[in-house]
């Protein structure tokens, strides 16, 4: 009885392989062009988005996931998103991209062919598809990108037990150890012959 207790509480503490993630990172790297702040900007960078996969709406049935940050690096010097901001997923159409709420995109790309915007996708390369209307505005100023190439996209999801989750881990190794106390010691007593 003893080993099937502790057989459910190991078990129940190793129920948090299946809690849901609690970011996604998508990057998309490769050589742009276009303006910052009105000058010739060229540049080679890894844009990088994280996000809430459970954040987001649908639209059409292409997925939109809200970004809690959007950096790229361009010679040591970070640029962030200076809004909220955005990924949208293929979801079956052939545009995909990083967007503004108050501007819209400001890159769109092909190639990720029905994405969901919320698993893991290994280094996809993908296909500039057109220059943006709009700036995406970061803390550095104003950037249009006109033309982009050698894209490639990924995205990767990152796993952490929710609080219901961590309850269960806890309640089980507490289950475990209650079950490993529980042992009872069994002493034999001999006594000598002639008290016998």
């Amino acid at each position: 009885m003893k080993r099937i207790i502790l057989a459910a509480a190991l078990a129940g503490s190793g129920i948090s392989a299946s809690a849901p993630a609690a970011t996604i990172t998508y990057q998309l790297g490769g050589s742009f062009g276009g303006s910052l702040n009105g000058k010739s900007f060229d540049f080679d960078a890894v844009f990088t988005g994280i996000g809430d996969p459970k954040s987001g709406w649908s639209s059409i049935g292409a997925p939109y996931r809200d970004l809690m940050s959007l950096r790229f690096v361009v010679d040591g010097i970070p640029y962030s998103s200076a809004g909220p901001a955005y990924f949208y997923g293929d979801g079956g159409f052939q545009d995909s991209g990083f967007g503004t709420l108050s501007s819209g995109y400001f890159i769109a790309f092909s190639g990720l062919n029905g994405y969901d915007g919320i698993s893991n996708l290994a280094s996809t390369p993908v296909s500039f598809e057109f220059p943006a209307d709009q700036p995406l505005l970061t803390d550095h100023g104003a950037v249009y990108i006109n033309r982009a190439s050698g894209l490639t996209f990924s995205a990767t999801v990152s796993g952490v037990p929710e609080t219901s989750s961590w309850a269960m881990i806890i309640g089980g190794f507490a289950l475990g150890g209650a079950a490993l106390r529980r042992t009872r010691h069994k002493f034999a007593v001999t006594l000598p012959e002639a008290c016998a």
